[in-house]
């Protein structure tokens, strides 16, 4: 691990090549969540209160390169105070695309 923090820990990873018999480094991420069904990597960092600024992605392998496959996002609007800008990219012919972008209200605090 290269940062620790409540929820928003890195961690530099590597990953094993056979043709050379050795790891090689991958980089440094936010802590991986393994789907090993869908053979995907997944990360989540908060990025402000209760949650209300956020950026989560999903990975994959194609070949030996980690790819980007979606990013969701939600960062506070520059213009308007109290609203969030909110979008999802999804990867297609090999670049991601904005398939979601939308203005959210946050919510009314109790």
């Amino acid at each position: 691990m290269t940062e620790r923090g409540s929820t928003n820990a890195k961690a530099q990873y590597w990953v094993y090549d056979p043709a050379a018999d050795r790891f090689r480094d991958l980089g440094e991420f936010p802590m991986f969540r393994v789907d090993a069904v869908h053979k995907r990597l997944s990360t989540y960092v908060s990025n402000g209160p209760a949650g209300l600024a956020f950026e989560k992605r999903d990975y994959a392998f194609e070949g030996s390169d980690l790819i980007v496959m979606s990013e969701e996002t939600q960062k506070p609007s520059p213009n308007r105070p109290g609203w969030y800008v909110h979008a999802v990219r999804r990867r297609k012919d090999g670049k991601l695309v904005v398939v979601l972008r939308q203005t959210v209200k946050q919510p009314p605090i109790p």
